[in-house]
């Protein structure tokens, strides 16, 4: 599920990189410098996020690159 960089960002995720907003949701698709891992985030909560697959990540936020 990622790396020692990317699991020790949370709750300031501000490490990572941000790839994606989806208004709507509320949602951000961010990536690890470091490993790779994608993640879907909704800011207002404050658990730790799952890690998501690209294919996960093309259906949830269509047109991120």
């Amino acid at each position: 599920m990622g790396c020692d960089f990317c699991v020790n960002a949370w709750p300031v995720y501000s490490r990572l990189t941000e790839l994606a907003k989806d208004f709507e949701r509320h949602a951000l698709l961010l990536r690890c410098p470091q490993c790779g891992t994608l993640y879907e985030i909704f800011p207002e909560e404050r658990g730790v996020p799952q890690a998501i697959t690209e294919d996960e990540a093309r259906q949830r936020f269509p047109g991120a690159t």
